[in-house]
């Protein structure tokens, strides 16, 4: 059964198909691009996943649930995350709050004990800090905690995106042209993380890009997405696990296994 499974999904705006006649399943554990240049209606898929757009016809069954139409909230807390073409960040907020403000969707606490600081307020803000900065540090963005968003460079804008989507435990993972505007070398970096991500936190991963090469080289199961059509489709063999990329090599993630949607994100150990 596909984690997620997208059947004769149609998206127009008017007169305008953008998306015609969709038909896409992911699988759990397993790392898909979406390539296509741009106005090819792949941020629009995404849209249409993520409760932003309600298609026109079709549905979208995430864990066999249809969440066509539902607010985006609820999708997120079902399990699907994404990052966006155009970086998204709370340039006023330090790193480590834009991080924090993602769990939000998994706390427990109400209004009322944040008011009052109850115990149980209070530990579940320890949670969501410890756990932020092990976020942080796997991004390799924990030297720069206190600084505000919108003064890292753009590389690193990227990785904080992720993270922040990171937070919010998701099953599915939608990344919109991650590698957008970086240099050969970030870009490398970057997709080795991606992998590195699935292959350590065992989520699935659909990533739309409009490079070629990034698509066709860093993903295991590419669609070729010309027009509102999906005109091929081309399986690659599953890759070897990658060897973490510098500078993160020195991190270690142990996952606690049987982990239950209600448990912290990340049962993580982190040792330097």
């Amino acid at each position: 059964m596909p984690l997620l499974d997208l059947s004769n999904v149609t998206m127009r705006f008017g007169g305008l198909v953008a998306v015609n006649d969709l038909n896409l399943k992911i699988e759990a554990g397993q790392l898909y691009g979406l390539i296509g240049p741009n106005g090819a209606g792949k941020t629009t898929v995404f849209n249409v996943i993520t409760g932003v757009y309600t298609p026109t016809s079709g549905k979208v069954l995430f864990d066999t649930n249809d969440i066509a139409g539902e607010r985006s909230g609820l999708i997120t807390r079902r399990g699907i995350a994404r990052t966006f073409q155009n970086i998204r960040l709370f340039g006023d907020m330090s790193v480590l709050e834009n991080v924090k403000v993602a769990f939000h969707c998994r706390q427990e606490a109400t209004v009322a004990s944040a008011v009052f600081r109850t115990a149980r307020h209070t530990s579940e803000e320890a949670r969501v800090d410890l756990e932020s900065r092990e976020l942080l540090k796997i991004f390799g963005l924990k030297t720069l905690a206190d600084e505000k968003a919108r003064n890292l460079p753009y590389g690193s804008q990227r990785r904080l995106e992720i993270a922040r989507a990171m937070a919010t435990s998701p099953r599915l993972l939608l990344l919109d042209e991650p590698a957008a505007g970086m240099n050969p070398q970030e870009s490398v970096q970057l997709m080795d993380l991606i992998r590195w991500i699935r292959d350590h936190f065992g989520m699935a991963i659909l990533l739309v890009e409009h490079n070629m090469k990034v698509g066709w080289d860093f993903v295991e199961w590419p669609w070729k997405k010309t027009s509102p059509d999906f005109t091929g489709t081309r399986p690659m063999m599953a890759r070897s696990v990658v060897d973490f990329p510098a500078p993160f090599a020195p991190i270690k993630v142990t996952i606690s296994p049987g982990r239950s949607r209600s448990d912290t994100p990340f049962s993580a150990s982190i040792a330097p």
